[in-house]
């Protein structure tokens, strides 16, 4: 026990040693040096303004620290408490909400959402599709809609039940169980579930089964004056930010500190146990973490739990890797949880621009530390992805239309090669040894750019099903990247809708995304919504629409956003086209 604190002291860091045990004691100094430095580094080079972070093992605290700035202009310092918008790290948290009520036997994660909550309903495209379940919502496979965009943000934000409400008019992107699609949906209805078995508000329920339970006294769904005096400014282009809170909170509204965080990650080492009581069953903390839904055939590699996403190929060598990003419109964070290694890292950030930095700094971070515990180097190669079938080789079929996550794909055979517009950028696809292909950008069109994503990454062709799909491998781990669109026929009044649209009801999001409207497009037999994206690159995004009959359409292609409805209603002040609560007007 003294080696410990003393070990930990030399750094003058401020650590839990109650649990301490001197046979566990792991020399982490060489570990917190050069995370610390690496750090700092990255942090000058993106620009970050400030960042907190903490590391645990299943004993205690061994690195709590800030660095830089959570207020600039008033040079605060980012600290181990300082606050910051935890987005959807707030999963964590309502997942282990459910689990409480699991082990009380007041939940069934099995049982149908209708339950527990009778008011839920959403419109199903499917035949025969099942009933939705809570398992299904907190692993991301009930083919729920991605959200509702309008609102999702903002200074005053709306409440559950009228979050719910507004499903009963969307219809679902796919049938349960047919992929793992991430959307904020399924935790808003897991939270709604929470509120009707309590009777009690969500920020409510959560403060007194998982926040007080585990001694995470700087957090809370709701944004008291004790938090926002804590709380970290946000930064994007270094200006300071509006805040803004979110609707649904259980997915995205936790407010909380790198050091609270490290509690949780620390019960979940203990399968259960914080401050030395049992607040959760081993039973229930193993399902936390355990693979759901291993089976389905279009997740590939992608493995998802409780809230958790499975696998990190940063990380090699060390056992299960858990992890989860989250994101508010100004801050991000990346927490990872190695419970083979009992470890746990998390990473805050206050810039829009962080994404790099959290999850570069908490991968680097949970290597580091996962050495200094085996006391040798993990693996530099990632691990290898699961065989797959036999792949498309035909050029005819590899050529056509593609809807991806990033919008519409062209591909076509040149001179017997074939070459890709994404984004309005040329791509050319070489061939490797191993029968894939590497992506190699063109930029406008002739001038050849190596980018670190696609430096990394390789494509081949599969079937799955009826399905015509484009699979990426990045870092080991295979996932659908494309499908491919077969040539709709135009519904006649969606011909005549093409030209120039604006947000008629824009809000906190579009404001901050720089979008205000875009051009409905019909090019080479495929209609799309064309807009650009000044905020991320000066790029167009093009997303196809596949016209179902005069009013409907829908966003084609497998994945999170993708499989949604875009409808045309009518309004006393004429037509508009309705997606995700915003109305879009053509104008001359």
């Amino acid at each position: 026990m003294l080696l410990r604190v003393v070990l930990i002291s030399l750094l003058g860091l401020g650590v839990d040693v109650a649990h301490a045990d001197d046979k566990a004691i792991v020399n982490y100094l060489p570990a917190i040096t050069a995370s610390r430095d690496a750090l700092l580094a990255l942090m000058r080079k993106e620009g970050i303004e400030g960042a907190s972070v903490a590391v645990t093992d299943e004993h205690g605290l061994v690195w709590v620290d800030g660095y830089g700035y959570a207020d600039t202009k008033k040079k605060i310092p980012a600290t181990g408490d300082t606050v910051y918008g935890a987005g959807a790290i707030s999963m964590l948290l309502t997942a282990l909400a459910v689990l409480r009520e699991t082990d009380e036997q007041r939940l069934q994660l099995d049982a149908p959402v209708t339950h527990y909550a009778p008011e839920f309903s959403v419109q199903q495209r499917a035949t025969h599709a099942k009933p939705i379940t809570l398992r299904q919502l907190l692993s991301h496979h009930s083919g729920l809609p991605y959200g509702v965009y309008k609102g999702m943000w903002a200074k005053t934000p709306g409440t559950l039940e009228q979050a719910m409400a507004q499903l009963k008019n969307e219809y679902a992107a796919y049938a349960p169980e047919t992929l793992m699609t991430f959307a904020m949906t399924n935790y808003m209805v897991a939270g709604r579930v929470l509120e009707k078995i309590t009777q009690q508000h969500f920020a409510q329920i959560l403060q007194q089964q998982v926040l007080q339970p585990l001694g995470m006294k700087n957090s809370g769904f709701q944004l008291t004056p004790a938090l926002q005096n804590k709380l970290a400014q946000g930064y994007k282009n270094g200006k300071v930010q509006p805040l803004w809170q979110a609707r649904d909170a259980p997915a995205l509204g936790l407010f909380t500190t790198a050091q609270d965080i490290a509690a949780l990650l620390r019960m979940t080492l203990n399968e259960g146990r914080s401050g030395g009581k049992a607040v959760w069953s081993s039973e229930a903390i193993k399902e936390f973490i355990r693979p759901q839904y291993s089976h389905i055939d279009l997740d590939f590699d992608a493995r998802y739990a409780l809230g958790w996403n499975l696998g990190d190929n940063e990380i090699g060598g060390v056992g299960r890797v858990a992890w989860r990003h989250g994101a508010t419109l100004t801050h991000r964070g990346r927490v990872i949880l190695l419970p083979d290694m009992r470890l746990g890292v998390v990473v805050f950030g206050n810039s829009a621009k962080a994404y790099k930095f959290t999850d570069k700094t908490a991968a680097a971070i949970a290597r580091r530390f996962a050495e200094a515990k085996l006391g040798t180097a993990l693996p530099s190669a990632p691990p290898g992805a699961a065989a797959l079938t036999a792949p498309v080789t035909s050029m005819r079929m590899r050529s056509g239309p593609y809807a991806t996550r990033v919008g519409y794909v062209s591909m076509s055979a040149e001179n017997g090669r074939l070459v890709g517009d994404v984004m309005g950028w040329k791509f050319q696809l070489q061939p490797r040894a191993d029968g894939w292909f590497y992506p190699k950008l063109r930029l406008f069109g002739f001038v050849p750019v190596d980018l670190e994503l696609l430096e990394a990454m390789k494509i081949t062709w599969q079937r799955v099903g009826e399905r015509e799909l484009i699979v990426s491998q990045y870092k080991g781990q295979n996932s659908v990247f494309a499908e491919r669109l077969t040539t709709p026929t135009l519904a006649p009044a969606w011909a005549a809708r093409v030209g120039r649209y604006i947000i008629d009801n824009p809000d906190e999001i579009t404001e901050f995304m720089e979008v205000s409207g875009g051009d409905l497009v019909y090019d080479q037999g495929i209609l799309y919504l064309a807009y650009k994206l000044p905020l991320w690159l000066p790029v167009t995004m093009r997303i196809p629409l596949l016209t179902l009959n005069d009013q409907e359409a829908i966003i084609p292609g497998l994945g999170t956003g993708l499989g949604e409805t875009v409808r045309v209603i009518q309004t006393p002040l004429g037509e508009r086209i309705q997606y995700s609560g915003y109305m879009i007007r053509r104008v001359k």
